[in-house]
């Protein structure tokens, strides 16, 4: 029997290789691509969608708002005037106030869109904002009689004192100056209400 040796020749050695080193490119890519994560829930949301009716700068304020919104958002407008709100507690309120920015220059507005992204927190009653759930759980660490104000337009604070009714007027007291701090004066005021006790 004869022994049969195969060799190969220069070119042929360099084709194997190469043949060699793409199939391992193409496989580590595909490592590569099989690790990474795809999912977008964590990228930023698209911009809103061009409004072809809206004029520049109301196109550049909705953009804004609806960067912004949470919690109960309003965006009102006209023709060439425009408002927007967010961050509200309350729909009645966040309209209104919306409105109020619209027509302050005296044209008919309409609410454009309205959005709710209040949430619940175990312990309250009613829906509320981010904010007003964070301030909540200082508030169910606080010891004494203490009290949680809100208002329509997301101002809130807590309050403490000697009894219940002082911790009331307290929280009340502090959510009234946290309501009308910075507002505009053709805004109109909104009161505060107790919506925890302890």
């Amino acid at each position: 029997m004869f022994n049969k040796r195969y060799s190969l020749s220069g070119a042929e050695v360099v084709v194997v290789f190469a043949g060699l080193a793409l199939l391992t490119a193409l496989n580590f890519g595909a490592i590569l691509l099989a690790g990474l994560d795809f999912d977008t829930t964590d990228a930023p949301p698209d911009p809103a969608p061009a409004r072809p009716d809206m004029p520049r700068e109301m196109q550049a304020q909705y953009d804004q708002w609806d960067r912004n919104a949470n919690a109960i958002s309003v965006f009102a407008r006209s023709e060439k005037t425009f408002g927007w709100v967010f961050g509200y507690l309350d729909e009645d309120v966040a309209r209104a106030d919306a409105m109020a920015w619209c027509t302050r220059a005296g044209q008919t507005c309409r609410v454009m869109e309205m959005r709710d992204a209040r949430g619940v927190v175990p312990g309250l009653a009613v829906p509320v904002t981010d904010k007003i759930a964070v301030g909540f759980e200082r508030f169910a660490s606080t010891p004494g009689p203490v009290a949680l104000a809100v208002s329509g337009t997301g101002a809130f604070a807590s309050g403490r004192g000697a009894t219940s009714e002082q911790a009331d007027a307290a929280a009340l007291a502090r959510c009234v100056q946290f309501a009308a701090k910075d507002r505009a004066a053709h805004l109109a005021a909104h009161p505060c209400r107790i919506i925890a006790r302890r």
